[in-house]
């Protein structure tokens, strides 16, 4: 069998400048998850550019709506928030 048949990403280097916080901040979701800081800004960038993602954005959102109430919600609450246009906003 042979050990070459993982498929390879060409990949190449960038020299990027961003602020001190932001460096800080991925270093430490870097050592939080135990990926590599390259991964981090790669996900975080193929999120940002990729159109498809956009409906992505639209149900986490409306995710973080309906579970940032305390209260529990009634049935038409709950059909307000699934039937609601995102893309009116």
């Amino acid at each position: 069998m042979d050990t070459n048949d993982n498929k390879s990403v060409l990949k190449d280097k960038l020299d990027i400048v961003l602020s001190s916080g932001l460096i800080e901040k991925v270093k430490n979701k870097s050592i939080k998850e135990k990926r590599s800081i390259s991964e981090i800004i790669e996900e975080a960038l193929k999120r940002y550019v990729d159109d498809s993602n956009d409906d992505s954005r639209i149900r986490l959102e409306a995710f973080k709506r309906f579970t940032s109430s305390k209260k529990t919600l009634s049935r038409e609450e709950i059909d307000e928030l699934l039937n609601k246009d995102y893309y009116d906003q």
